[in-house]
């Protein structure tokens, strides 16, 4: 019986008669489940918040959208890569202009405060805690990010998150832009992250919370010999830290030791006693019922700044074009000394640049709009602050700036969007508008292989705003990007989507398509149909190259005619299709390294449990190191009853006479191996230890790979007959040559070589999704396949397959005409063969619209 989570609430998966699923609720041990609300004095149940939660949710739905989770990403040049994090977004976000305050929440990988099984003690994630207090009224609309950090975190992160990540979020997300509506938490060494952020830039926030912070790894003294001018950073903050009940797995006494630091410089922390619950431990749950306490303070003291309204405009010069100097005056209410900030956006408010930062009390500003481009999607806004006071205000809508001589036009693609899945005919969007009003010609081009390549799709279009792309014919690529270019008579300003992916559906060619006439590559060849009636029928071969350091390409020869169809294809990622040539599109999976297949390494005949842990070996002899190189080869260990070699002396082992052979299938010859036999039986068995080894090419012995057999639990050893197999992920080389003639088998199903090694369901993709999404499973023997979608409530919503299926591997889409929400797909498959191997597995989906 499996089990999945859902937002708190537990449920288990049996079969039923009915098609439904019951839903049980998870009992949790009494006294660590209550919340205590120390504003009101009262404790409640915190599986109370939970059931009270789901009818809320349901209800809510019908009238509003609700709260949101977020994967996003933003290029980090201090860390030299693409950084990742969830943003938890309130209710109705994407349907209101409000700006909101934002609390940074900090534990390890991105995913963990999204995570309602990140372990067993959970009963839901953040977005559980933080709907709960909303739907209660203890919290208004906030944003909360959760960045993916180290555990514990590195200072070139810190200054990540000080100097790129905080501007990046108030940028790009109606956050509120200042200390005072700005607040951080953590758990563990979440806490630790908390803790080093006040240290480097406490003016940064407002409110430090953290349970069971991992303090002991933070100099302590460093905040004893503090100047007072630090200490005065920290005197308006709010500091909201618990910590587990004190035991030797705790960090309770060094959040005392900081609380104590606290108050000798007159600050207090918001929670007393400082023990969160007299159960309360370092796991899951307790963290997000300190949330649960921390999230109505932090909202508190965002509350206790001016709201934004009191900023009173003496002129207002932002009509809908503006040139030259342009004069602003503004006064404040109640009249305050503020020290105020002035910015533009070029791009309608996604993005803000700073103009200035005026004196204290200054309460106008003259802007000199001859510096800057002219453009079509400017914004202005000023926002002032001191310790107790916020006051913002903005154009509400675009202006243009035009000051003499020509401006370059202004495009921005609308649609496709980031991570959006695209397939059929899909209407690609844009803005587009001229300083000058100049009429415009647009030009979109798209490339499969994220900017590297562009193709032209549409040429001289008019500026209509949408143009209707059959994606049919093009690559199936999760890197694709659509890029419009829009001139003037003088010029042209390009933009470009972010990522995307387009994914139809294709014909597959038969499994036994590819033919490995030679070399020693072991890749993914899949080769769709995307045109059937474009087929010739032809004979083609497919040779690599892989004389450049930095990449490979592959080309494709038709024999029939002797010309090349393709040349130089770099789209080798298995995920990407190559050029189109006669209705085909190959994809291309090579592997990078040498390394093991670990799916396809195990016992292939037998019923013995020993694990085998591939490692490339590493020792040292007569003083010098000697390191193993990994050789493309696969192995085949198979057992006899009685001695049928001997092992090798190399390296001044023991020869042991073995009752087993090795055997390097890939070259077709007799393994040469080291054997380390811990009982002295000859036989492999629990602890033993095999070497095995190849000649270079001057003869000598070079040791490759190195298995060590370990017990999973009650060991069961190989008996005559069984075979052991060491697979290998071999890349493509010059060497390498596949022939395929392409024959279409009529079925929606993607064919690698042979058959897929197990089971298995993936995750679906995307997800989040919106309206349609793409599930695959593999089968590796002919079975009866039920593949279903449940709501929460147990409730079959589709039925996507449901029938007797080939060992393969298959795609199928759903699109979902259902409401936003939680699903669960669930895969039954049960061989036709053998009706004791059953295959039962479930994912969890969201729908956003």
């Amino acid at each position: 019986m499996a089990g999945f989570v859902v937002y708190g609430t537990y449920a288990n998966i049996e079969d039923r008669a009915d098609g439904r699923l019951p839903i049980h609720q998870n009992e949790r041990i009494a006294n660590a489940s209550h919340f205590f609300s120390p504003s009101e004095g009262r404790t409640f149940h915190m599986k109370s918040v939970y059931c009270s939660l789901t009818s809320l949710l349901f209800s809510s739905l019908l009238f509003a959208q609700p709260s949101t989770i977020v994967l996003d990403s933003m290029p980090s040049t201090i860390l030299g890569t693409e950084k990742f994090f969830y943003v938890l977004l309130p209710e109705n976000y994407g349907h209101e202009t409000d700006y909101y305050p934002v609390v940074y929440l900090f534990r390890g990988a991105e995913s963990e405060w999204v995570n309602p099984t990140q372990d067993g003690s959970r009963e839901g994630n953040i977005k559980t805690v933080s709907d709960s207090l909303y739907l209660s009224g203890k919290i208004g609309k906030m944003i909360l990010v959760m960045p993916g950090l180290s555990a514990p975190a590195t200072d070139p992160e810190f200054e990540y998150v000080i100097d790129e990540l905080v501007p990046f979020i108030d940028n790009h997300f109606r956050t509120v832009p200042t200390r005072w509506k700005r607040g951080m938490d953590g758990f563990s060494y979440g806490g630790l992250s908390v803790m080093q952020l006040l240290w480097l830039k406490p003016e940064l926030f407002s409110t430090a919370g953290a349970y069971d912070g991992s303090f002991w790894a933070f100099d302590m003294t460093m905040f004893t010999n503090a100047p007072d001018s630090y200490w005065l950073k920290l005197l308006p903050m709010a500091f909201l830290m618990h910590a587990s009940y004190p035991s030797s797995e705790s960090n309770y006494q060094y959040v005392q030791e900081f609380v104590d630091i606290l108050g000798s410089h007159g600050i207090q922390n918001s929670f007393q006693p400082l023990v969160l619950d007299p159960s309360a431990i370092h796991d899951w749950y307790f963290a997000d019922l300190h949330m649960a306490y921390a999230l109505p303070l932090h909202w508190q003291k965002f509350q206790a700044v001016q709201s934004q309204d009191q900023v009173q405009l003496q002129n207002n010069p932002f009509t809908q074009k503006i040139f030259g100097t342009v004069f602003l005056q503004w006064s404040f209410n109640p009249v305050e000394s503020l020290r105020t900030t002035v910015q533009y956006s070029r791009d309608d408010g996604q993005s803000w640049n700073t103009l200035d930062t005026l004196a204290n009390g200054t309460q106008q500003y003259s802007w000199n709009t001859t510096l800057l481009p002219d453009g079509t999607r400017y914004r202005f806004r000023l926002w002032a602050a001191n310790d107790s006071l916020f006051y913002l205000w903005q154009t509400p809508n675009s202006f243009t700036i035009d000051n003499p001589g020509n401006g370059l036009p202004d495009v921005v693609v609308l649609s496709p969007s980031r991570n959006q899945l695209v397939s059929g005919t899909f209407p690609i969007t844009w803005k587009a508008a001229d300083p000058e009003g100049d009429s415009l010609a647009i030009n979109i081009f798209v490339s499969e292989t994220n900017g590297v390549q562009w193709e032209q799709i549409a040429a001289g279009l008019a500026n209509s705003g949408t143009y209707q792309w059959n994606t049919q014919s093009a690559a199936n690529s999760p890197v694709t990007r659509i890029k419009i270019r829009c001139s003037d008579a003088t010029g042209f300003t390009d933009d470009s989507t972010q990522l995307f992916q387009v994914l139809n559906q294709r014909t597959a060619a038969q499994s036994w398509t590819f033919t490995h006439v030679a070399g020693k590559g072991t890749p993914g060849l899949i080769a769709d149909i995307v045109a059937p009636n474009s087929l010739t029928g032809h004979k083609y071969r497919m040779t690599v190259n892989d004389t450049s350091s930095s990449f490979k390409t592959y080309s494709v020869r038709d024999l029939n005619v002797s010309a090349f169809v393709v040349q130089n294809a770099p789209e080798m990622d298995g995920a990407t299709e190559g050029p189109l040539f006669d209705g085909i599109r190959l994809v291309v999976k090579d592997y990078q390294t040498v390394s093991v297949n670990i799916d396809s390494t195990r016992w292939t005949r037998g019923s013995s449990n020993l694990k085998a842990s591939v490692s490339i070996p590493q020792f040292t002899f007569n003083g010098n190191l000697i390191t193993g190189t990994p050789f493309p080869a696969d192995y085949r260990i198979t057992i006899s009853d009685h001695v049928i070699d001997t092992s090798n002396t190399y390296y001044d082992a023991d020869a042991v006479p073995v009752f087993f052979s090795v055997w390097n299938i890939t070259d077709n010859h007799k393994a040469d191996f080291v054997f380390s036999d811990v009982d002295g039986d000859h036989k492999l068995s629990m602890y033993d230890d095999l070497s095995l080894f190849e000649k270079d090419k001057q003869g000598n012995p070079v040791v490759t790979w190195d298995l060590f057999f370990e017990d999973i639990g009650k060991a069961v050893n190989p008996a005559p007959g069984d075979v052991f197999e060491l697979r290998i992920n071999k890349p493509l080389t010059n060497q390498d040559i596949f022939e395929f003639t392409a024959v279409a088998t009529g079925v929606q199903v993607r064919h690698m070589n042979g058959t897929p090694e197990k089971f298995d369901l993936s995750q679906n993709y995307p997800n989040p999704f919106n309206p349609t999404t793409t599930i695959q499973y593999n089968l590796p023997m002919t079975s009866r396949v039920n593949l279903r979608i449940y709501n929460i409530l147990g409730q079959v919503v589709a039925e996507l397959v449901n029938g007797e299926q080939a060992a393969g591997w298959y795609s199928v889409h759903w699109n979902a005409n259902v409401s936003t929400g939680t699903y669960f797909l669930r895969i039954d498959a049960l061989s036709t063969t053998d009706h004791n191997n059953r295959f039962e597995q479930v994912k969890k989906m969201m729908l956003l619209k």
